[in-house]
């Protein structure tokens, strides 16, 4: 049983899909490039660049946000959320499904996921139509954690980190979702350590958290932002009507 719960770990945490929710014209989006990847260890990633106009003075003075989603589906059911964002705040976004997720190749693990999270990131660094002193990073869920681990990898190249209901570390998730294999947790190769990275974090964090979530605990945004300590700036915004998937409609 040991064996058999170790084995299928991969398939508890990450719950991907291929099924697609169309390409960003079908979302309202008018300026994008579709992007295609090839990570350091091999492994074929898709995405698009959402551009917040056609017109480069305009998108090449944007800030531009590399954007990490959840464990489930790809990156295509987070489209209708991201163009919101780049309507509002007036940013370009870079949104890829990670590996084993959409039409990306591969499977969804730790390592590998931290492997996308580069190759997206020396993609928007290649762009020499973006403004490389305007670059944020932003995790929604599992994509949280995704992004905490890019950013303390790249303090100085980034202004910022924005954190979505996501969870203090993995192991903690596992105690939570799945207590069956709470006594066998140490052997996971998943871990997404946060609650270690968040106190080495020095660009400005903000934290936005749904009071509503029933699938993260609240109290682990809480804990994250406690522990942004050396942060120059750190803010967490509740938000009493915010579920887990719906805290950016409030």
């Amino acid at each position: 049983i040991l064996m058999v719960l170790i084995s299928i770990q991969d398939k508890l945490v990450y719950k991907p899909s291929s099924v697609s929710q169309g390409e960003p014209g079908a979302h309202g989006f008018d300026a994008f490039d579709d992007v295609e990847l090839t990570t350091d260890d091999g492994v074929r990633i898709c995405g698009w660049l959402l551009r917040v106009s056609n017109d480069k003075s305009l998108y090449s003075n944007a800030p531009t946000m590399l954007y990490f989603h959840g464990r489930d589906k790809n990156a295509s059911f987070r489209l209708k959320k991201v163009k919101e964002l780049l309507d509002t705040v007036g940013c370009n976004v870079l949104l890829v499904s990670y590996r084993g997720f959409g039409e990306s190749q591969g499977n969804p693990t730790e390592r590998g996921m931290v492997l996308d999270a580069e190759s997206a990131f020396e993609y928007v660094k290649s762009r020499k139509d973006i403004d490389q002193s305007k670059l944020w990073t932003y995790g929604e869920s599992l994509g949280g954690a995704v992004a905490m681990s890019f950013a303390h990898a790249h303090q100085s190249e980034l202004q910022g980190l924005v954190l979505e209901n996501t969870f203090t570390s993995l192991l903690d998730m596992i105690n939570r979702v799945h207590p069956v294999l709470t006594p066998v947790r140490g052997l996971s190769r998943n871990r997404w350590r946060s609650d270690l990275r968040m106190p080495e974090l020095r660009i400005p964090v903000l934290l936005l958290s749904g009071l509503r979530d029933s699938f993260i605990p609240p109290r682990m945004m809480k804990e994250l932002h406690a522990l942004a300590t050396a942060s120059a700036y750190t803010q967490l915004v509740e938000f009493p009507g915010g579920t887990h998937n719906r805290t950016w409609r409030c």
